[in-house]
């Protein structure tokens, strides 16, 4: 039966708020020993962007420390940087976390992701709360995480759950690394980590309204040019009121909007899920009607149907070419189950495709060198290569 894990062990660590708390945190975090156990708070679905609003950091030797990032977030970017930036992170579900670390102008020499571990353990439930149970014995409540972390002062309770989710995060980091080197996994973590370290430091395109789930229902021109009106619109809005872009506009709201393209207010406001605030109906028509009377010709145009190694007609069209692919993928599945990792982990099914295709359908690759040469290209780590090469070229060349 697990423990409960309900405060700090050394009771509710301080919130440092002002740049000169941030600096005498600086002072007992140098004091401490070892890697920093990381994580952050956001409040994605509510505000706009990806922003950490709390940064929780824990190190052996100085317990944890907590850091309101909103009011001074370049003064504290800036102070912990020389720290953080020579320092190894522990952090659970990196890839969630690093782009808002980032903000600040952290990145880490060094990066141990316990999630990531979980996942090449062959662990069923890697969120942080069952592998703290799983592992350490303790019982993590959970639940907090979708709150407002922007709202203004911080509940004592908050506190104590987001301080907790880095109380036993470094400890969780030892046990996984001992399980990762008795299966012998420990070279394939490290290579997983260091990949996620450098692809978080690679510039991010920016989204755009063709990015939007959904954008393949609309198929002409007027609902493709509405619904970038109304995407731009909407970006906007959410910008000048730092709201998550949902909660000016939903996407389903406003695919349905662009795919059905009504002809006055009346026939808007009655789209299921359209905002009922007063005068939305007018604005919001107001976009749909300056987009369809731009000139045509400025009009986004439908995307040609793209013959390429992810599009669907091929492997439809080519049944020896569907053929290998279903044989590559179950090479896969096969090495996935024989050593108790994820299918995505073994080779993600878009680089399958893309090893199917350049072998059998544009008959680019010819050779196992070659193949191997492809894998390095689309970034498969060395681990990866070491148990696909062989047999996906005994299927495929």
């Amino acid at each position: 039966m697990s423990i409960p894990l309900v405060e700090p062990r050394d009771g509710l660590p301080p919130l440092c708020e002002s740049p000169d708390q941030f600096h005498e945190a600086l002072a007992r975090l140098e004091a401490g020993n070892g890697p920093l156990a990381i994580d952050t708070e956001r409040a994605s679905g509510i505000r706009y962007g990806n922003r950490a609003f709390l940064v929780q950091i824990r190190r052996a030797g100085c317990g944890t420390v907590l850091f309101d990032a909103e009011q001074h977030r370049t003064e504290l970017g800036e102070i912990l940087k020389p720290l953080l930036n020579s320092t190894t992170w522990v952090l659970h579900a990196a890839v969630s976390d690093l782009p808002s670390l980032q903000n600040f102008g952290w990145f880490p020499t060094r990066l141990f992701d316990t999630e990531v571990a979980g996942r090449l353990a062959g662990f069923d439930r890697v969120n942080l709360a069952a592998m703290v149970e799983k592992v350490l014995g303790l019982h993590l409540a959970k639940g907090l995480a979708q709150s407002d972390w922007s709202r203004r002062p911080i509940p004592a309770a908050w506190l104590t759950y987001a301080a907790l989710d880095v109380e036993v995060l470094l400890e969780l980091a030892d046990s996984m690394a001992a399980i990762l080197t008795a299966d012998g996994k420990t070279a394939w973590a490290e290579q997983e980590f260091e990949h996620i370290r450098l692809q978080a430091r690679q510039p991010q395109a920016e989204s755009t309204w063709q990015d939007m789930k959904g954008i393949s229902v609309l198929t002409r021109p007027p609902q493709l040019a509405v619904a970038q009106a109304l995407w731009t619109t909407r970006e906007a809005i959410a910008l000048r009121k730092d709201l998550s872009p949902g909660r000016v506009l939903r996407n389903r709201v406003l695919l349905d909007v662009a795919r059905t393209l009504p002809t006055s207010p009346v026939e808007l406001a009655k789209i299921p899920g359209f905002p009922k605030n007063k005068g939305a109906a007018y604005r919001w028509f107001r976009v749909v009607s300056q987009a369809l009377h731009t000139p045509r010709e400025q009009w986004p145009q439908p995307s040609p149907q793209v013959f390429d190694p992810q599009s669907r007609s091929w492997t439809k069209h080519d049944k020896a070419a569907a053929a290998a692919l279903s044989d590559a993928k179950n090479i896969v599945a096969e090495i996935a189950s024989r050593y108790h990792v994820p299918e995505s982990y073994v080779l993600p099914t878009a680089i399958i495709k893309k090893a199917v295709w350049s072998t059998r359908v544009a008959k680019n690759i010819t050779s196992k060198e070659q193949l191997q040469d492809l894998l390095a290209q689309q970034a498969v780590r060395p681990w990866q290569r070491e148990l696909v090469l062989e047999p996906l070229a005994a299927v495929l060349l």
